[in-house]
Parts: C-alpha cells; structure tokens; sequence
C-alpha cells in the first residue's frame, strides 16, 4: 500500500499511521518509514482465513498534510468460495473436570471463521453461549459451584453452523478448599515459603495474602501448594486460592506479618 498527501510547498510522501480492520474480526496498525515515506508499506495478516470484506482507516499523519491512500494490492492464497453445506464438526474434544476448560481440534472445513460453545446444566438445556472467535480453547468463568454442566463446541462460517462435537462433554465445577497455611506467620518483608493444605487445587491456580499475589506458586498435588510470600506491612490477612474459572474460596486472617 502506498501512502502520500500534498502540503503548501508541492508533493509529499509523509509517515503515515492506519488500522486495517478484517471481516474476521481482527485489527492490523501499519506504518510507514519516516525515513522512506514514499516506500510502500506491507502488512502481513495471521492466520486469515476467509475474508469478505477490508476496512482501512488513516489514525495519524504530520500537521499540514492531506493524507491519501494511493493504491492497496492484495496477496495470498487464491479465493475459494464458501460453501453453502455446514462445516464438518470438530474431530476431537475434551474438558478438565473442576475447572470445566474446553479443547478442541480445528474443523477440517477451510471456510470456518470461529466457534460457538453452547452449555448448560442438561443435554437438552444450553441457555449459556460463549462466540470464542477462531481459537481451540476457552476457558467458562463465574459458573455456579458443584453444579453439573453439559458443552457443545460447534464450528462456524458466515453463514451457518456446524454440528457439535460426536462425544458429550460434560464436568462439574469445583470450588477449591482451604484448610491451613504452614507455617502461619512470617516476615513482613516476604520470602517465606509456605504450604497450603486443603482440596480440589487445580493447575493454573493463583493464591493471595492480603490481596497480593504469592510468587513461586506450585501444584504439589490437588490437596497441596507450595509459594512464596509477598512484601506487605506488619498484620494479620486473609488468604485467598482461586481456581482456573474464577472459582475460589477464602481462610479469614489466616496468615501473620511480623
């Protein structure tokens, strides 16, 4: 894409800054070369898919200066047109049980734009839905705790879905428990190493004293973590485990600063 404008004094080519905004949902920024503003300016865009339609914006350009777009080539893989049949189904998925993380392998249909996951707590009941865009996994947060509940992942192109997935997915939410922090007290400028008893402690959880996340923070096993503790004054605090979903439970004034 070239990138030029007039001023008061003849022809320039000044920087220039725009935004390239894709029918599938995503947003490039481009930018000229101050020092070769007549140079055209290339964008490459990852993982595009089909794309029906470009939108470009001008966001920046030097005072004085009319900007204009003076050509845009477009390059890539030959077009191929959409299909009018829904696209095939995920191969393969599966859930974590406790936090209810969802994964799947890619719809073979090279026409699908996203996929829609459907949930609820019955086979037959799925008032919940998350539109992920063109990703492989999600991740449900704020679900009501032990509760049961039933995933679709279905795939999608612009004008239809897909059917979900051949195997029922389907998990309960847990809620981590928290029972002691070994030992209970410590200095109030951290670095003291901890241990945490409890239940139901998953992969990818973070723990708080006082609001303020413990580093070296390690799943020994669902009923155990080891971490470091923060800087923080002198007092008394809660201690908070939050589980991957934002599930989380909370032991009062559990840990002291000296």
């Amino acid at each position: 894409m070239g990138c030029g404008g007039f001023s008061r004094s003849g022809w320039t080519a000044p920087a220039c800054a725009f935004e390239i905004y894709l029918s599938n949902g995503q947003r490039i920024l481009g930018r000229s070369d101050p020092q070769r503003p007549e140079e055209p300016v290339s964008v490459s865009v990852p993982n595009p898919g089909p794309i029906r339609w470009v939108h470009l914006q001008l966001v920046g350009y030097p005072s004085g200066n009319a900007p204009g777009v003076a050509e845009i080539q477009v390059t890539g893989d030959p077009v191929q047109a959409l299909s009018d049949s829904p696209p095939p189904a995920v191969p393969s998925a599966a859930i974590t049980d406790g936090s209810l993380r969802l994964s799947w392998s890619r719809s073979s249909s090279p026409s699908v734009i996203g996929y829609k996951i459907f949930g609820g707590p019955s086979p037959d009941y799925l008032p919940y839905e998350w539109d992920v865009g063109n990703v492989t996994s999600y991740q449900p947060e704020y679900l009501p705790h032990n509760q049961k509940y039933y995933f679709q992942v279905r795939p999608y192109n612009a004008s239809q879905f897909g059917p979900p997935q051949a195997v029922e997915l389907s998990g309960t939410t847990t809620p981590p428990r928290i029972d002691s922090i070994t030992p209970a007290s410590g200095p109030w400028w951290g670095g003291a190493e901890v241990t945490i008893e409890g239940a139901n402690f998953l992969p990818g959880l973070s723990v708080k004293i006082g609001g303020v996340y413990l580093s070296n923070v390690k799943v020994v096993s669902p009923t155990r973590i080891t971490a470091t503790t923060p800087r923080t004054s002198a007092g008394a605090y809660d201690l908070l485990v939050r589980n991957p979903g934002q599930m989380e439970a909370t032991l009062w004034k559990a840990y002291r600063y000296e």
